[in-house]
């Protein structure tokens, strides 16, 4: 890039980037949606279409991260058209949306904002801003400082569930796994802040600095209440130790040794908040009788929220409503044996099914769960940062409709578009290097 290019795409930045920081606001709100028109809609719009443009007219091949997304998106429309069509013909009685079709495509414009800003700042510092900025909202969120900004407007007291700038705690609960896998696995120069401490200091830092980590991104998570969200945590940061230690050695012990007082203290913030008493019921095998029951009951011409087929008294409130939901939908996909190769339709599972594994799989069928995995298992392939901020991704789609969330994903876009341009880089020089030899 020359100067003028640099400072075109410096302008460009300062009005995409503080979206990151900014929480969502539907000027347009649709009936039983989460999602509705934005001011963050008409910026990426304008911004979608000069990147897509300046692509175009830079004659750039199409990689592989962009074929995918692209064959998501048209696919996602055969299956709306297939939808409507049998809707039409009175064969499906759920209705698809067409905006969902876009949506994932939406996200990914930050993935250009990504490959953008790693050729003017330091993205690296964008990121640690971003965790900075929303760990000072929550600890006012929690000390009732200020409130939220969710889903359904302005909320004056979170404190019970803090979620910074994301519009619901499990959002936040992700943005935080898939800021702890970008930290974590981060194999990058080193700070040049610890370089000016002496060779001891940036030891016993390196030694320690997964446990202090995990004990930071652990109390936020915990405040979240977002309860897979400390499972992802966990699982990354157990495959990150595997990494670090050599199991024959005395390290096993150490670790125990090291992480008693973190867990220990993890386990009694868990039980000072009200995310104890919610998971009261999580594991009791009531629940797996709950699933029985609902699928020999439950009414596929009513909508299951509102039609509950037993009281939720007995049993963990979110595998209640999972419940529900996941038995109508999944007794619906299994009805209709013309849906399995297009899925039943973008949208068909209302704003929220509250699984997002499970929502690719019924909406966009055995066709549409392979463009998908194959989209996501691109950007994994980028670098371990990826590879496991995907991780975290996925764990948390099992329990909420993650792909979906607008925050959360245009986080993971923006890192993944500024570690592949990075890497491009790199190449490039490389091979410039080379030649040049």
């Amino acid at each position: 890039m020359n100067n003028f290019e640099k400072k075109v795409g410096l302008i460009f930045l300062l009005f995409i980037v503080p979206l990151l920081f900014l929480p969502k606001v539907n000027i347009v709100s649709f009936n039983a949606e989460s999602a509705g028109l934005r001011i963050d809609d008409f910026i990426l719009l304008i911004a979608g279409l000069f990147l897509f443009w300046a692509h175009y007219q830079l004659h750039k091949r199409l990689y592989h991260i962009e074929a995918w997304i692209l064959a998501v998106t048209l696919f996602g429309f055969l299956s709306f058209i297939s939808n409507q069509a049998l809707v039409s013909m009175g064969i499906l009685i759920l209705n698809a949306k067409i905006f969902y079709c876009v949506r994932l495509l939406e996200y990914f414009i930050f993935f250009y904002i990504g490959t953008l800003s790693a050729h003017i700042i330091r993205g690296k510092l964008i990121v640690q801003a971003l965790f900075l900025w929303n760990i000072v909202m929550m600890v006012l969120q929690k000390f009732r400082f200020t409130g939220a900004i969710t889903t359904e407007g302005y909320a004056g007291d979170v404190s019970g569930r803090v979620f910074g700038v994301a519009s619901f705690p499990s959002e936040m609960g992700l943005i935080l796994n898939l800021l702890f896998c970008y930290f974590m696995f981060d194999n990058s120069a080193q700070s040049k802040i610890l370089k000016l401490f002496p060779s001891y200091v940036r030891s016993i830092f390196h030694q320690f600095y997964p446990y202090w980590m995990f004990a930071l991104f652990s109390i936020f998570i915990v405040l979240t209440g977002n309860r897979i969200s400390i499972l992802a945590l966990f699982v990354c940061f157990v495959f990150k130790l595997k990494q670090e230690f050599k199991w024959r050695s005395i390290a096993p012990v150490l670790l125990i040794v090291s992480l008693s007082p973190i867990i220990a203290g993890i386990i009694y913030l868990i039980t000072s908040t009200d995310l104890y008493e919610r998971s009261a019921e999580l594991l009791s095998f009531n629940n797996l009788k709950l699933f029985n029951i609902v699928w020999d009951k439950i009414d596929l011409t009513k909508n299951p929220v509102g039609n509950e087929v037993v009281a939720s008294d007995q049993y963990d409130m979110s595998w209640f409503l999972r419940a529900h939901k996941w038995i109508y939908i999944v007794r619906v996909f299994i009805s209709h044996p013309e849906c399995y190769l297009q899925g039943l339709g973008p949208g068909t599972a209302w704003a929220a099914l509250d699984g997002g594994i499970l929502r690719i799989f019924v909406e966009y069928g055995i066709i549409g769960s392979f463009l998908f995995w194959k989209f996501f298992s691109s950007l994994a392939k980028i670098n371990q940062q990826m590879k496991w901020m995907t991780i975290a991704l996925a764990i948390n789609m099992i329990f909420f409709d993650a792909y979906l969330a607008y925050k959360a994903m245009s986080i993971y876009l923006f890192i993944g578009g500024m570690i592949f341009e990075t890497n491009l880089m790199k190449k490039e020089d490389e091979i410039k290097l080379y030649s040049s030899a």
